[in-house]
């Protein structure tokens, strides 16, 4: 007849150092009886962005990693690329990564996949032809401008832009989305970075209001000139930007990507605005 012991756990404590270990489980970073680590979010920023840009990736955990933990990348077309693993910090939560795009012929959707063992996540990105007029746009849920929703529109047909001294005010018609954003007053609009902008700005803020689909709000955020041209009499000829606002102090962000190409000054606009040069 067969008999089972159990072994009090003074003396498997005893084996354990006797042996310089310690049993199994407590190897496990977050303990016995919790679930394994896996991916919980993948974001990325922005969502839809124009061949040949860049955008920003960010994978978050259900806790902190043990060391040598690897986040496995992919994406469903070569109009993105992403690096093939990437490696977190012991101890983080969250790992970035960059994304890059291809320019393509017709507007393609791309699917980013992160893997950590058997956790699988998925976002979507939206490739756009560089060429033309466009505004893309992704949001958090709980903003109040985006919705939590995400888009582009990129008829240039639908644009039009004046600048005046310091100040873009843009328009896509149909009911999409408005706004304007500039440097502090005065002071010509530059390639560049301007942080701290608002919709009420002081006298040396950067401004910044976008909105759309029927609502706008009390905005704070950034934003960032990538390209400006202008014409010789200071209207806009080509300008691209990218930015971030938060309504009334929320922690929802509404994000996104404006290119202007020769843009139309609007109905009635026979002597339109200038920009500073």
């Amino acid at each position: 007849m067969r008999r089972s012991y159990c072994l009090p756990l003074a003396i498997i404590t005893c084996l354990a150092a006797a042996c310089g270990g310690q049993p199994h489980w407590y190897d496990s970073p977050i303990g016995p009886g919790t679930a394994a680590i896996a991916i919980t979010d993948l974001a990325i920023d922005p969502r839809s962005l124009a061949g040949g840009a860049t955008a920003r990736g960010v994978v978050s955990l259900n806790a902190p990693a043990p060391s040598s933990t690897t986040i496995v990348l992919s994406a469903s077309s070569s109009a993105i690329s992403v690096p093939a693993s990437i490696a977190v910090t012991t101890g983080a939560t969250t790992v970035s990564f960059a994304l890059s795009s291809a320019p393509v012929t017709t507007d393609a959707t791309v699917t980013i996949t992160a893997r950590l063992g058997t956790s699988v996540l998925n976002a979507t990105v939206t490739v756009v032809q560089p060429s033309g007029s466009f505004f893309a746009w992704d949001s958090d849920v709980g903003d109040w401008v985006g919705g939590g929703q995400s888009g582009y529109v990129a008829n240039s047909q639908l644009f039009f832009a004046v600048c005046d001294v310091s100040t873009v005010y843009f328009q896509i018609r149909g009911n999409y989305f408005d706004g304007s954003f500039g440097a502090p007053a005065g002071q010509p609009l530059r390639v560049g970075t301007y942080d701290n902008a608002s919709s009420s700005p002081g006298p040396l803020q950067p401004s910044l209001l976008i909105g759309g689909q029927g609502r706008g709000c009390t905005a704070t955020g950034q934003f960032v000139i990538e390209e400006a041209e202008l014409r010789p009499m200071g209207e806009v000829d080509h300008l691209v930007m990218r930015f971030q606002q938060r309504c009334e102090g929320s922690s929802a962000a509404f994000r996104g990507q404006l290119r202007l190409v020769s843009p139309s000054l609007g109905a009635g606009a026979a002597s339109p605005p200038r920009c500073l040069r």
